[in-house]
């Protein structure tokens, strides 16, 4: 794992972020008595093609969001390698099993138009593994099974981070179309599996898939009332 890189591109986000709301020298939060007009929230199944061991294989997944102001969105995701018996020419002819998830925060730009685009960044955890080709009732998620080959069954976890560019395009009011780039920093956190490396995490990839839910439910303005006498 690169730090340089994933510290690189963490400052690119902050930067991209802060740029796009700062407007003057006053100091602006996210949340005050007036800030927030709209909520929403949105499901969004998503499918990945993205790299494992330098190679290309098919993740699964979605996301859970809580949207303030239609522009940004917090929330939990996650995806799974769901390519059958992947088996990169480093670990062959083993298989690899791998998924990450973790919170995970958008930025949108002009979300009224038909066509925007936006930033996000998936912070969280992973984990990958490397097992004998066999049937699922002979995969052990506790790590304490063996496959028909006879490996024991390890893996390592990591520490996931993954920035990416969404491009979306409202379908209907309540259905959004989006379409992603991403790239995927993994860093080892625990295991000693010496086949599981960081390339089982690391890697770019691209993305699609359905935001569905209530993007501009309005919320009315807080009038605070003024103590002291009134003028008759």
């Amino acid at each position: 794992m690169n730090f340089k890189k994933l510290l690189f591109a963490a400052l690119l986000f902050a930067a991209a972020f802060g740029s796009a709301t700062a407007q003057n020298d006053t100091m602006r939060t996210i949340f005050h008595r007036d800030s927030v007009r709209y909520l929403g929230f949105y499901f969004a199944p998503e499918f990945q093609y993205g790299q494992s061991y330098s190679e290309f294989a098919a993740f699964s997944g979605g996301s859970a969001m809580l949207i303030f102001n239609k522009k940004f969105a917090i929330g939990l995701a996650g995806q799974h390698l769901v390519t059958n018996n992947f088996s990169p020419a480093d670990v062959s002819p083993l298989q690899v099993r791998a998924g990450f998830g973790g919170l995970k925060m958008e930025r949108t730009f002009r979300p009224n138009s038909a066509v925007h685009f936006g930033i996000s960044l998936l912070a969280g955890g992973g984990m990958a593994r490397v097992d004998s080709i066999s049937n699922d009732n002979d995969f052990d998620f506790g790590g304490h099974g063996h496959g028909q080959n006879g490996r024991r069954f390890g893996g390592n976890t990591y520490f996931v981070a993954q920035p990416g560019l969404n491009l979306e395009a409202n379908l209907i009011r309540h259905a959004k179309f989006f379409a992603s780039a991403n790239y995927r920093f993994a860093s080892k956190t625990s295991g000693t599996d010496a086949l599981v490396s960081a390339d089982a995490l690391t890697g770019f990839s691209v993305g699609a898939g359905l935001k569905i839910g209530i993007f501009d439910w309005r919320v009315q303005k807080l009038k605070w009332k003024k103590h002291g006498k009134s003028k008759n």
